[in-house]
């Protein structure tokens, strides 16, 4: 039986029909289109904090040294997205997700509940400066782990000793201590584990896991993460 295309208008959404049947497909990126953006992003959001270029520099370096692959989704991805750091070296697919609409991201949706994704579609996701912001944190966290592929990793940041920071729509809940968030990606293997300032009063910790291929492979691997401080 040949193979059933899916139409325009089901693609970047999962469906469960009688002609197609949990077909998803992904928006098709222009390359042009991309590098036009990325150079934008780059001209008009520079990093202003020592924090935030922190943020970007550990993007910027993991995502070449650990080859992260496609597609990849920036949950949160607000008004500047990570995508001129994974991408600086190569065009990858590369899309945006906030609960925003008037941000003009790919997909726009809850974090906490992400419908419009089937499990085990993409191989990365970043979830920067984002965790605070939510209700339930670690419903965010246990959506990208069904979304990723096994073997696909996730890059989180998230704030400690930071000041409180919300405007209309985007509340600010919580801070996270080290423990904290390892307790919060413990369905994850963690490839690094960055505390950034003083141990006793650190800025805000910046991680890179991979979703285990198995359920065995988060115990039955030495876990030889690599912790230290920024």
């Amino acid at each position: 039986m040949p193979k059933q295309s899916v139409p325009d208008s089901l693609r970047g959404s999962w469906v469960h029909t009688g002609q197609v049947e949990r077909a998803f497909e992904l928006p098709t990126i222009n390359r042009m289109s991309q590098a036009q953006r990325i150079a934008r992003l780059l001209d008009d959001h520079p990093a202003r904090t020592t924090r935030r270029k922190k943020i970007r520099e550990f993007i910027l370096e993991y995502s070449s040294q650990f080859e992260l692959g496609p597609p990849i989704l920036d949950v949160g991805a607000g008004y500047r997205s990570g995508e001129p750091e994974v991408c600086k070296h190569k065009l990858l697919d590369f899309y945006t997700f906030d609960i925003n609409p008037e941000l003009g991201t790919d997909f726009v949706g809850d974090a906490m509940e992400m419908r419009q994704f089937p499990p085990d579609v993409f191989g990365t996701r970043l979830c920067t400066e984002v965790l605070e912001h939510v209700a339930c944190p670690r419903a965010v966290v246990s959506e990208i782990r069904r979304v990723l592929t096994p073997g696909g990793f996730a890059i989180f940041t998230v704030p400690f000793w930071v000041a409180v920071h919300e405007k209309k729509g985007v509340p600010d809940y919580w801070r996270f201590t080290p423990s904290g968030v390892l307790l919060l990606l413990s369905s994850f293997i963690i490839e690094l584990f960055r505390v950034s300032g003083p141990s006793r009063k650190p800025e805000g910790i910046l991680a890179l896991v991979r979703k285990p291929s198995n359920d065995f492979a988060i115990n039955g691997k030495e876990n030889s993460s690599d912790f230290s401080a920024l």
